[in-house]
């Protein structure tokens, strides 16, 4: 309770905004997301322009809906991962989110070899574990919740084989091996 009051107050001072997500009768669980004030805190903790401070308002909530709940999940498996990481002597040493993937810096294309155009190369995330031995561990994120048919799946397979085999993964990451973690 300690933890839902001061989401409140953060929000009700526009440090955060919230979203009631929605349920069939009564009302959702709310979610919070950061807020104008919040960005400009942030900014200034950071000591950085706030235009730097990525941030946007959820303005298409039926749109934005569609994206949440895989969002959620995404998020809820990179703090399952921080805490079992930590817990074996690990550390996530980087980690880069679904939407810094899908950006036009980060977002590439390879050719299918079945003849169907371009695959696009966008991870749900992608992070390195440093292992308590020191070496670096690489993985692409998928997080599938079951709303993707067979055969765009095995699609995006055959794009992350063919962007290794090009080099191009190597070449980006600087790195020889990657492992492609999938959470259904």
């Amino acid at each position: 309770s300690n933890v839902d009051n001061r989401l409140k107050l953060l929000f009700h001072h526009g440090y955060l905004w919230r979203i009631a997500l929605p349920v069939d009768k009564g009302s959702g669980p709310a979610v919070y997301c950061l807020d104008i004030k919040g960005r400009d805190f942030i900014a200034q903790e950071l000591q950085v322009d706030k235009q730097t401070v990525r941030w946007q308002r959820w303005s298409d909530l039926s749109k934005d809906m569609l994206f949440l709940a895989h969002t959620l999940a995404i998020n809820d498996f990179r703090l399952n991962l921080e805490v079992a990481a930590r817990r074996q002597g690990h550390e996530v040493f980087e980690w880069i989110d679904e939407r810094a993937l899908k950006s036009a810096a980060m977002k590439t294309y390879v050719e299918d070899p079945h003849r169907e155009g371009k695959i696009p190369i966008v991870p749900d995330g992608y992070f390195v574990l440093k292992l308590n031995d020191g070496r670096l561990a690489r993985h692409f994120l998928e997080l599938d919740r079951g709303r993707q048919e067979q055969k765009a799946f095995r699609r995006k397979v055959r794009g992350y084989v063919g962007f290794v085999n090009s080099g191009r993964y190597q070449e980006r990451y600087q790195a020889n091996s990657l492992r492609i973690l999938v959470v259904t």
